[in-house]
Order: structure tokens, then sequence, then C-alpha cells
């Protein structure tokens, strides 16, 4: 199920993105943990692509440009320019609580508390991005404007359960981290996301263009407290994609453009600010 080929980056040409950070809490179980360096993929989203079907959780109308429904591509002059703002250092993170996991069916295929330090991207890139393990925990710092970014295995799946534990650290109040699922290629891939302001988003990349099938509020006393971790869980069988927060389920969509593909982790930033700042810990993949 999982291949052991050498860890692979590919970053597009106006592409890059995702960081780390701590937490102490560990999962216990044992589960066989594939020690093979996985590959990696970061991607960067160009702004006009990023508004052109729907904004991440609506930002005021004011911070969205105008766009004429032409598709934007990459290019060296659409980078957002770069922040001479130093990369925030974290600090130290909070003990983590374990939440009651949901009566399943399914099979945990795989694990990873990032401990190991050893099945994700690191690096960075002056200010604008970091991938980095810090204290057995997976950090993502992103300072690219309107942009998502994320980091995958490596592997393929149908139908898939993917499970983080996830807080947004520092950054803008607007910023969205979660899961990825379905990842054929840079361009066409599912993004399942939440945001600390207590909103939520599935968002499908589709030959290049990004658009939402699903955004909204979280119902309230959902989503925990600040500097509190998040268990975002994804389910991808079949054409529905379902998102749970703490272990309750917030939207069931259905969408059949893509039928398999990798999984990761990510985050973004939208239009009226970067810097979002998020740590992973315990990232599990179950299947059906």
């Amino acid at each position: 199920m999982y291949n052991n080929r050498l860890n692979i980056i590919a970053i597009s040409s106006l592409a890059l993105i995702v960081l780390l950070a701590g937490c102490v809490g560990k999962a216990t179980q044992t589960v066989q943990v594939n020690t093979g360096a996985r590959e990696t993929e970061v991607y960067q989203t160009v702004i006009a692509q990023f508004t052109q079907t729907a904004v991440a959780f609506t930002p005021p109308p004011a911070l969205l440009p105008t766009i004429t429904g032409v598709s934007v591509q990459p290019s060296a002059t659409s980078v957002p320019p770069t922040s001479t703002t130093a990369p925030v250092e974290p600090t130290p993170t909070p003990q983590m609580t374990s939440t009651p996991r949901p009566v399943t069916t399914s099979v945990r295929t795989w694990q990873d508390d990032f401990e190991g330090e050893q099945n994700w991207f690191t690096g960075s890139k002056e200010d604008s991005y970091t991938f980095e393990y810090l204290n057995g925990t997976y950090r993502i710092y992103n300072n690219l404007l309107g942009s998502i970014v994320w980091s995958v295995r490596g592997d393929k799946f149908t139908d898939v359960r993917l499970e983080v534990d996830a807080m947004q650290h520092k950054g803008p109040k607007d910023g969205y981290y979660g899961l990825i699922c379905r990842f054929v290629d840079t361009k066409n891939y599912y993004a399942l996301f939440i945001g600390s302001e207590g909103t939520f988003g599935i968002a499908k990349m589709e030959k290049g263009k990004l658009g939402f099938i699903q955004q909204g509020d979280i119902p309230a006393k959902v989503l925990k407290a600040k500097d509190e971790y998040n268990r975002i869980r994804v389910d991808c069988i079949g054409p529905s994609l379902v998102l749970y927060v703490n272990d309750k389920k917030v939207i069931d969509a259905q969408d059949s453009s893509f039928v398999s593909g990798d999984v990761g982790i990510g985050a973004g930033n939208q239009l009226e600010a970067a810097g979002i700042d998020v740590v992973f810990d315990n990232f599990e993949i179950w299947q059906p």
C-alpha cells in the first residue's frame, strides 16, 4: 500500500509552503508505520484563482479583487510580494487531551505522531514558508497572501478516512487549515478545512481553478478555544466528502470529480493578511 521511494519535492514555479510545531500528548497504540521517505508536494494558489469561484469563508467584499472569469495561470509576476517579516517562532504548545472516537468499521492502516521526523517534507524559503518538525509535531507556516499550501504523502487511495489534531498557533483570524484527499496532481484535488473563527470549507481544485463545494459556519460550541487542538476528520468515500470537527459531523457533500488520489495536510491565508502558523499532530489514515 505504501511505496518506499525517496522523498521527491515538487515545487510549482510559483509554488511553496508548509510548517510545523509542538505538542506533548502522543498516540500510544502500536500501528505499522512505513519508515520510508514520502513524496511531498507544495503548491501556491494565485490570488485570482483562489477567488475566482468563491472566497474561502467569505472575507469582507472590499478585500475581493474584480474577477472576469478568465483563468489566471501561475507566472513569475503573479507571486505575492515577499514579506520582510521574519517567520514567527512558536511558543511551547499546550498539553493535548484525547477525545472519544466515533464508532467506526474502518481499520487504521497508518499513523504518524511526527516523533520520527522522517515522513514529511521539511524546508523553508526566506520568510515565505516553513515546513518543520518541532517538539514532536509538524508545523506549517504560510506567509503568502491569498495562498493555500500543502504537503502530501506520496500514496494513492480510493476510499479513505483521515484524521489529525491541529491548532492555529498564530496568524490571521480568517486563516484556515485541514486535510487534503484525492490529490491527483497540483491542479486537481479536494481540500477540507476549518478556520479559527468557526468557519469550514470543502474546496475543489479542478484544472487549476479553486471553487467551493460547501462553506459555512461550524455549529456553536464545536470548535475548541484558542490554543487548544481540534480533531479534524475527513471521510472521502465514494462521492461523499464528509467533514467532522471534534467528533461532530459538520457537513456531508457530494462530488464525483475525483475517485482516488494522495492525502495530506495544508493551511492557507485569504486576502486580508498572511502568516498563518499551524501545528499538526497524530495524523492517521483509516480505510473501510
